[in-house]
């Protein structure tokens, strides 16, 4: 293992010296209790001569491996590290794969986004169509109230209509009859003129048949004027 960390420290800088740097790191970190054992022990104040064998070895080890870092960490400053071409490159079908994800999660959104957009819209269709059923019920009802009011209009111009003419009727029946009466009134004051004058006619000649000879001393007066004539 020390034959290795050293060879990798002196070796040029690359991605295989890397790689086992990387390794004799692991190693040494991965390396648990055998040296960490004895350090627990002497703190104690008990060091067993083998274990000071094995933890100069360790020590040995530690300092190559710390040299080794140190240049690799200086090779690594002068000279950048190239990753290797399929390091880091995705392969087609992580690419695919990543694609694919990418597409479902759009083509989700895009659903989601779709059925939002459905259920407005379908909302807004329901909301038009009621706003037009109510204007369409509330149009029909001021139709109809319109209708009933200029039947009830027609109904009361009819009635009038109606009653005018029964005006009109009454009036001139009452100018015929008051033309009658005044007829009546000028006949009967006629009659009564008439009457009177007849009466006063009447008068008159009895009061002149007064001094009329009688029919039954007419021959008797004849026969008188003859016997006594008188001169003229």
């Amino acid at each position: 293992m020390l034959q290795r960390l050293l060879a990798a420290a002196v070796a040029p800088l690359g991605q295989p010296a890397a790689a086992g740097l990387v390794g004799a790191h692991a190693a040494a970190a991965a390396r648990p209790r055998l040296l960490r054992q004895p350090a627990a022990q002497h703190a104690g104040g008990w060091w067993p001569p083998q274990w000071q064998q094995h933890c100069g070895g360790c020590q040995q080890q530690r300092a190559a491996v710390g040299t080794s870092s140190a240049a690799a960490g200086d090779a690594a400053g002068e000279q950048p590290q190239q990753p290797h071409p399929q390091q880091h490159q995705p392969s087609l079908r992580s690419l695919r794969a990543k694609a694919t994800h990418e597409y479902n999660r759009r083509r989700a959104d895009w659903r989601r986004q779709l059925g939002a957009l459905r259920r407005q819209w379908l909302e807004e269709h329901r909301a038009r169509k009621q706003a037009s059923a109510a204007a369409a019920a509330r149009d029909a009802e001021e139709r109809a109230a319109l209708a009933a009011l200029r039947a009830a209009q027609k109904q009361a111009d009819r009635g009038q209509g109606q009653l005018l003419r029964e005006i009109r009727d009454a009036e001139r029946q009452m100018e015929a009859a008051e033309r009658r009466l005044q007829m009546a009134y000028r006949t009967k004051i006629r009659e009564r003129i008439l009457e009177r004058h007849k009466q006063q006619r009447h008068e008159q000649l009895l009061e002149r048949s007064r001094h009329w000879i009688p029919r039954d001393a007419f021959d008797q007066r004849v026969q008188q004027a003859v016997d006594n004539p008188v001169s003229m």
